[in-house]
């Protein structure tokens, strides 16, 4: 029986969509990605500060992101320059948590 298990970014994919995402001239051709890519960055980011015990800022973070969404409003088929610029922060972000994951691993072993 199969759980919903949420889509999890992994590092490469994480580097590649945030190399065209912060290219202008790549992000227009890539929209649709944008809102496909935002669910995926929360549940990648979600993910990954759970497994470093960061849940409750976490939840901060999710809920600054619904609240500015919310402010623009996303349109039905382009995204909000908020929601360009929270994939874009979520995709440093989680880069920097892979780092970060990977540094307490190197530290425990």
């Amino acid at each position: 029986m199969e759980e919903n298990v949420p889509y999890i970014l992994n590092s490469k994919q994480i580097n590649h969509y945030y190399t065209i995402i912060k290219d202008e001239s790549l992000r227009n051709d890539n929209l649709k990605t944008i809102n496909d890519l935002s669910e995926k960055v929360l549940s990648t980011l979600k993910f990954l500060m759970g497994s470093l015990l960061l849940q409750s800022e976490f939840n901060m973070i999710a809920e600054s992101y619904k609240k500015k969404v919310n402010q623009e409003g996303p349109g039905p088929t382009s995204p909000s320059s908020n929601q360009i610029e929270f994939v874009i922060k979520g995709l440093l972000r989680c880069r920097k948590w892979f780092e970060a994951k990977h540094d307490v691993i190197k530290i425990l072993i």
